[in-house]
């Protein structure tokens, strides 16, 4: 939900993202609902390549740069993910649910 653009000499990219918390893997009636949508959906499980797509258009990008960035965020996600899983203070099982979304996700954004 917390999504900033820096603007800087070299170009615009998106900021270092924060405030992130994720109720997907949490079973206690939770929405799995996003805060503001991607492309028209909010479920994060259902984002295909159309709903970034259609993200580029609604924000005035052309969808190669979007997905550029998409696949940096994913890239550097990918890169820290085992720094990412020694930080989390949570059960065992709670960390291992919260990496196979991790996982899920970029697996789909891999696809485009």
């Amino acid at each position: 939900k917390n999504f900033s653009l820096l603007y800087q000499s070299k170009g615009v990219n998106l900021a270092p993202c924060y405030d992130l918390l994720s109720t997907v893997v949490y079973s206690s009636g939770l929405k799995d609902k996003m805060a503001m949508k991607i492309g028209g959906e909010y479920q994060i499980r259902r984002i295909q390549k159309k709903h970034w797509e259609r993200l580029a258009v609604q924000i005035g990008f052309k969808f190669p740069f979007v997905m550029q960035q998409i696949k940096k965020m994913v890239f550097d996600i990918q890169k820290q993910l085992p720094v990412i899983m020694q930080n989390i203070h949570s059960p065992s099982a709670i960390e291992n649910k919260i990496k196979k979304v991790i996982e899920h996700q970029i697996a789909q954004v891999d696809e485009y």
